[in-house]
């Protein structure tokens, strides 16, 4: 996710991680060339400058949620054919989450910043 912050308003754009535009690996984002953004918000009637000065970013994994939670003993999907609990011998994902903290030791965000002044 890239998310550009400007006086004119802010815009995110997603890219998979296969898709990242060259321009962001590079250091030298060029907004223009990225297509349509997923999320725009002007500033037309909103300052920006004045309303989003202090930004925090929470970045959340939630293992087990609605949907894995959910979706655990569930089977024959493209890609699962057989289920987590079939796959895994464990009843529930919490109950895997839990006993088996080392099966997500390559779990991370990456986050780089850049700054573009215009």
């Amino acid at each position: 996710m890239t998310v550009q912050w400007i006086d004119s308003g802010i815009s995110i754009w997603f890219f998979p991680r296969n898709a990242i535009p060259s321009d962001i690996s590079s250091g030298a984002p060029q907004p223009d060339g990225w297509g349509t953004p997923m999320a725009n918000w002007p500033a037309s009637s909103c300052n920006t400058a004045q309303f989003f000065s202090q930004h925090t970013a929470i970045f959340d994994t939630t293992l087990c949620g609605d949907w894995a939670g959910s979706a655990w003993n569930s089977a024959g999907s493209p890609g699962q054919e057989q289920s987590c609990a079939q796959r895994t011998g464990v009843a529930t994902c919490a109950e895997f989450v839990q006993n088996n903290g080392a099966a997500f030791d390559e779990a991370y965000w990456e986050v780089n910043y850049v700054k573009i002044y215009q």
